[in-house]
């Protein structure tokens, strides 16, 4: 998410008793930025054990690797020499875990944007190396044809926010503002059927819907659910449906007959009055009741898309 801090491990590993290495560590500046002045930067125990001494910097005022600037990435340089009375060596085949730091996903990164980390494999680096790792005098300079460099890269997404979304292949309609979702052509008789016109998006994302008392239809609500919470609800609006079983008949036609005389005046914002106003003219009266009527008559059905009704 955007404004998320994590931590970044370079792992090494080396076949050969390097006594000096260096590497630029790259990431794209467009997603990160390094936490704090120096991205916490640390030395693991582990590679803290091997002796030497490690230097890094982090300005980026470096020369970068060919192919690579400063206006694309960022960089963390580090270079590691082995000194002291004995001198130090580095050969773990295996890898290592040796350095950290952190870095943070940009406030204004875009959701779903990813951003790349990695040490170029053409850049440069010390390959001092020994023989005989205990004997000094057996140093040599670790060619390219001796001894290959190969980088590895990460993507690392600023990961979107969770979102429901019509499935493939639906005709619903995700009204984000209204909090509804609409334009169930298939019918809602069932759990199955509502579920199937949405899809969640988001890591541990799921969608979940809770009926009304009498079926899946007008006033149900589905959840989008991350990680056992619910971030957003949506209420169903089936056009025709004012009782909420997901059928269009006879009750539907009294109840919106109630609303047309003024008998009973439900909020004009809920699903309940969305859903009997099956022409979508932003008002329940007698042009309501004839859709209905004709739909009870088995003359047509309500677009659930656009209001009105389609004549068989």
């Amino acid at each position: 998410m955007p404004g998320d801090s994590f931590d970044v491990t370079v792992k090494i590993a080396t076949n050969y008793n390097s006594v000096a290495m260096r590497w630029f560590v790259l990431y794209s500046k467009s997603a990160f930025e390094l936490v704090g002045a120096d991205g916490n930067f640390a030395v693991t125990d582990a590679f803290g054990n091997v002796g030497g001494s490690v230097s890094y910097n982090v300005s980026g005022n470096v020369s970068y690797p060919v192919g690579y600037s400063s206006d694309e990435y960022g960089v963390v340089l580090i270079q590691w020499v082995g000194g002291g009375e004995n001198l130090a060596v580095f050969n773990h085949p295996d890898a290592l875990d040796c350095f950290t730091f952190s870095l943070k996903v940009k406030d204004n990164a875009a959701l779903g944007t990813t951003g790349e980390i990695f040490i170029p494999d053409n850049s440069s680096y010390y390959n001092a190396a020994l023989e005989d790792a205990s004997n000094a005098s057996t140093y040599y300079k670790a060619t390219g044809l001796a001894c290959t460099f190969n980088g590895s890269s990460v993507l690392v997404g600023a990961a979107a926010e969770p979102q429901l979304i019509a499935a493939d292949g639906s005709d619903a309609v995700i009204d984000d503002a209204a909090k509804i979702i609409y334009g169930f052509t298939g019918g809602v008789g069932s759990a199955d059927d509502v579920l199937s016109c949405v899809t969640a998006l988001g890591d541990g994302a799921i969608a979940e819907v809770d009926p009304t008392d009498d079926g899946y239809g007008t006033g149900a609500v589905v959840r989008l659910v991350q990680n056992g919470v619910t971030v957003e609800s949506y209420s169903v609006v089936y056009f025709g449906d004012a009782t909420g079983d997901g059928v269009i008949d006879e009750s539907d036609f009294v109840v919106i007959d109630l609303v047309n005389a003024m008998l009973y005046e439900p909020d004009e914002s809920s699903a309940e009055f969305l859903g009997m106003d099956c022409n979508r003219d932003g008002v329940v009266d007698e042009s309501d009741i004839v859709l209905v009527d004709l739909v009870n008559a088995f003359m047509g059905e309500i677009d659930q898309l656009n209001g009105g009704i389609v004549l068989y």
